[in-house]
């Protein structure tokens, strides 16, 4: 049982407990080297593990789209929603997490993790924002580099064409050549809370710590516009892993000025065609 049970236990009016942590069932699939991973601001947990697939499966999205389909089942739902309506848990999960000791952060002077832990919690953040945030603070955003250091990528090597350096989280949004390229083309005319140049250093984009001092409502804004930047070369290195699509700086640029705006989220693809 977890230590602190009761902000990871759901507990009903008659004494019924149940965990908060979801079952997973691999039939067939003997699972190595699990690891779970909290998500801030979330009751989910994120796995990872290996799966040892048996010979002539065919792997795809088949059997999550038929997981999907109970959503779609009203009266499942319904009687879902009745069942648990009254549960709750005896101490807030997030009340536990804000008295927990602070983590430290690699490459940081004492006293500025506060500071990460805190611009990471702020609400001018929308969701997705705030994981990645949270994610590059912990340094566990799914990179190569992470990835293989726990066995499940083959190797670490940035997947940007012609660059052969290990790919970590600071790589990803800061040293690397398309990283560098969208910090050149950002601008004060998509972005007026962005820093001038010359003040934009590797620790306020990965974490908000900054010597220079500003008001707090500018640097909310300031923040967001960050996250919203860091949010758009994760994107498009996903759609080249994945799909194998390359997304053109200006395009990175325009997503992450959609998300500053507030307006709807903009595909890669629709981009392109702008």
């Amino acid at each position: 049982m977890h230590p602190k049970e009761e902000g990871f236990t759901w507990f009903s009016g008659d004494g019924t407990r149940a965990s908060r942590i979801d079952y997973v069932f691999t039939r067939d699939c003997p699972a190595t080297d699990a690891r779970l991973t909290p998500v801030f601001f979330s009751d989910h947990l994120m796995l990872s593990c290996t799966l040892s697939l048996p010979s002539g499966v065919t792997s795809g999205s088949a059997l999550w789209k038929l997981n999907c389909f109970l959503l779609e089942d009203r009266e499942l739902v319904r009687q879902y929603r009745e069942q648990y309506k009254e549960w709750q848990t005896l101490q807030d999960f997030y009340d536990i997490r804000e008295r927990e000791p602070v983590s430290p952060v690699r490459g940081l002077a004492l006293g500025e993790p506060s500071t990460v832990w805190r611009d990471v919690n702020r609400p001018v953040l929308p969701n997705r924002l705030w994981d990645l945030s949270w994610m590059v603070a912990h340094e566990i955003l799914p990179v190569r580099s992470v990835m293989h250091s726990r066995g499940m990528a083959a190797h670490a090597t940035c997947p940007r064409p012609g660059c052969r350096t290990p790919e970590s989280v600071r790589h990803l949004l800061w040293e690397c050549g398309a990283a560098e390229d969208q910090w050149a083309m950002a601008g004060s005319l998509q972005f007026p809370y962005l820093p001038v140049r010359e003040f934009l250093t590797a620790q306020l984009v990965l974490y908000g710590v900054s010597p220079t001092v500003i008001p707090p409502k500018d640097f909310a804004e300031q923040w967001l516009t960050l996250a919203a930047i860091k949010d758009v070369p994760w994107t498009s290195r996903n759609l080249l892993v994945r799909k194998h699509m390359q997304i053109p700086p200006v395009a990175v640029i325009r997503m992450a000025a959609a998300t500053v705006l507030g307006r709807h989220f903009v595909s890669p693809e629709r981009l392109l065609q702008l």
